[in-house]
C-alpha cells in the first residue's frame, strides 16, 4: 500500500478496499474496518472483508504518520500477509515490510502455491521468460521450454494468476478431457532441475503479468531466496531490422562487473519503455542477486511467425554461460527449417521480398554491438514496416 494511492482513494497495485470518505469513523456495515484520522476532514478507512483479513505493512499509527507526510516507508501495495493470531486477538492490523524471522511472506497468503518444497540449493540458477511484449517470435519462452526439458525440470510451484492478470485481456481457456471440462488459467509455472554439473536450476515461465508488477517480482525474489538462488538469468527477444537468414544476434547485459568482463557481457544503457523482464532485473539487483539478461533479435517483417532460430540462439548462449553443451535436439531441427520456411513465405510476396532484400543490403556490414541499440519497444519497428508496405501500394 502506498500512501499516495490511499490519499487518492485507490491504487493500481492492489484492490485493497481502501477509501477516503468524509463519513464518520463508525459504520453500520458488518464489514470489519479500521478508520484512521488524517489531516483535514477526511478519514482514511481500511476495509477488511470478513472472508479475507487483509493487513498492512505497519500499524495504524505508522499509516497515519505516512498520510501526514512522515518519512515512514510502507511495503508496496498488494503485499498482503496472513494475520497473526496475536494480531487477531488484539483486533489490530499487523505485518512486516519484508519477511523477517517468524514473519509471514507473500507465498504464505497464496501468491505462490508450492506443490513440493525443495531444500535450498547452493549456487542455484534461476531462468525466467515471459510471453508477450518481451518475447518476439516466441523466442524467449520457447528457449526456456527447451532448457527446462534439457535440465529435466519438474513442477514445484505456481504463482496464483488472480492477483496479477486481467483475465479479459489474458483469457483462460477451456479444455475437455474424457468429457470433463477444465479451466486452464494463465498460471506462471515454477520448475526445478539440475545442470549437468549438479547445480540446481529453477525455471519460471508464464505470460507477462498485467497487474502488480512489483508484487509479482517480490514473489519471485522471495521464492528465489528460499531456494538458494545466486544468479537470475532472464530471456527476451525483440524485433530488429535483421534478415531472417542472417545470424541471430544475442546480446547479454549484467549488473555484475566481473561477469561483464569474464563473459563478454555489457552494462545496459538502454533508456525507454520496459517490460516485466526489465522490472524483474531491477528487483533482482536491488535484492542483491547477480542478474544476467540475454536478448535475441527477430526480423521485423516476420514478427508474427515463431522463430526457433532465435530460441536456439538464446538457449545456446545460456548453455555457454552455464558451461553446458546442449547437444542436438528438436529445436535444432526446427531452427534449420526456419530459413527455408521464411524463404518460401517471402518469395510469395513481392513487396515483402523487396523489404527483406533492402534489410539484407543495409545490414550487410552492420551488427548489433551495444545493448542500448536494441530497441525493446517493437512498436516503432512495426510502424516502420507498415509505412514501407503502404508506400508500395498502387495509387
Amino acid at each position: 500500500m502506498r500512501s499516495s494511492a490511499a490519499a487518492s482513494g485507490g491504487g493500481d497495485d492492489d484492490s485493497c478496499g481502501c477509501s477516503r470518505a468524509n463519513a464518520p469513523t463508525s459504520s453500520s456495515s458488518t464489514t470489519p474496518h479500521t478508520s484512521i484520522p488524517t489531516p483535514g476532514s477526511a478519514t482514511l478507512r481500511i476495509v477488511r472483508p470478513p472472508n479475507l483479513q487483509r493487513v498492512w505493512a505497519k500499524g495504524t499509527d505508522a499509516i497515519a504518520a505516512e498520510a501526514a507526510g512522515d518519512s515512514a516507508t510502507l511495503r508496496p501495495a498488494g503485499s498482503l500477509v496472513a494475520k497473526s493470531p496475536a494480531a487477531s486477538a488484539a483486533g489490530a492490523p499487523h505485518c512486516r515490510v519484508r519477511p523477517q524471522q517468524g514473519a509471514a511472506s507473500l507465498a504464505d497468503v497464496g501468491h505462490l502455491e508450492w506443490l513440493e518444497r525443495p531444500e535450498p540449493g547452493k549456487d542455484t540458477i534461476l531462468i525466467a521468460a515471459f510471453s508477450g511484449w518481451n518475447d518476439a517470435g516466441d523466442a524467449a519462452t520457447e528457449s526456456a521450454k527447451y532448457l527446462r526439458r534439457r535440465f529435466r525440470c519438474h513442477p514445484v510451484a505456481h504463482i496464483d494468476p488472480e492477483y496479477f492478470y486481467d483475465f479479459a485481456s489474458v483469457r483462460p481457456s477451456v479444455q475437455v478431457t474424457d468429457g470433463e471440462r477444465k479451466i486452464d488459467w494463465p498460471t506462471p509455472d515454477v520448475r526445478i532441475g539440475e545442470v549437468d554439473d549438479g547445480r540446481p536450476v529453477v525455471t519460471v515461465l508464464g505470460v507477462e503479468p498485467r497487474l502488480r508488477w512489483r508484487t509479482f517480482c517480490d514473489v519471485i525474489i522471495e521464492m528465489a531466496e528460499s531456494l538458494g538462488v545466486s544468479t537470475v538469468v532472464t530471456l527476451g527477444a525483440l524485433l530488429t531490422d535483421t534478415h531472417h537468414n542472417a545470424p541471430v544476434n544475442v546480446v547479454g547485459a549484467s549488473n555484475n562487473t566481473a561477469l561483464n568482463l569474464n563473459m563478454g557481457l555489457r552494462q545496459s544503457t538502454y533508456e525507454g519503455p520496459t517490460g516485466i523482464i526489465g522490472v524483474l532485473n531491477d528487483a533482482c539487483h536491488r535484492a542483491g542477486f547477480d542478474s544476467v539478461s540475454f536478448w535475441a533479435t527477430v526480423p521485423t517483417y516476420v514478427h508474427n511467425y515463431p522463430s526457433p532460430k532465435a530460441a536456439l540462439a538464446l538457449a545456446e548462449r545460456v548453455g555457454q554461460f552455464l558451461g553446458v553443451t546442449l547437444g542436438e535436439s528438436e529445436l535444432h531441427s526446427a531452427a534449420a527449417n526456419y530459413g527455408r520456411q521464411i524463404d518460401e513465405l517471402v518469395a510469395g510476396d513481392d513487396t515483402l521480398a523487396q523489404y527483406a532484400q533492402q534489410i539484407l543490403e543495409e545490414s550487410a556490414a552492420e551488427a548489433v554491438e551495444d545493448f542500448s541499440e536494441m530497441v525493446e519497444n517493437p512498436d516503432g519497428l512495426i510502424d516502420e514496416l507498415e509505412q514501407f508496405l503502404r508506400q508500395q501500394e498502387p495509387d
